[in-house]
């Protein structure tokens, strides 16, 4: 049950972390020693950031992800058309480092 509780709440924090700050802001947070939350948001096409900011968050260990969140595929998403609210790409991770 404690497992439950610790999983739901860092997918609450990744649903936070997704949704604050500027889309282009590359960040990580740590969530408890070893686990870090990273927002990897932007126009890139691809997870490469997240896996770079992983490594550098885990100082080149290897690390296992807890889990992922896009807004990708959403209508709007991607164009870049600041007009249009959420047009930007979020992507947000949790890892754990071994």
């Amino acid at each position: 049950m404690q497992h439950l509780d610790s999983t739901m709440t860092t997918l609450a924090l990744i649903m936070v972390a997704a949704m604050a700050g500027c889309a282009s802001n590359k960040s990580i947070e740590m969530l408890a020693p070893g686990i870090y939350a990273l927002d990897c948001s932007g126009g890139a096409p691809t997870w490469a950031g997240c896996h770079s900011l992983a490594d550098r968050a885990c100082k080149g260990s290897d690390f296992e992800i807890q889990s992922q969140v896009s807004n990708e595929g959403s209508t709007g998403v991607g164009t870049n058309d600041w007009s249009t609210a959420g047009s930007q790409i979020t992507r947000s991770m949790v890892v754990k480092c071994r």
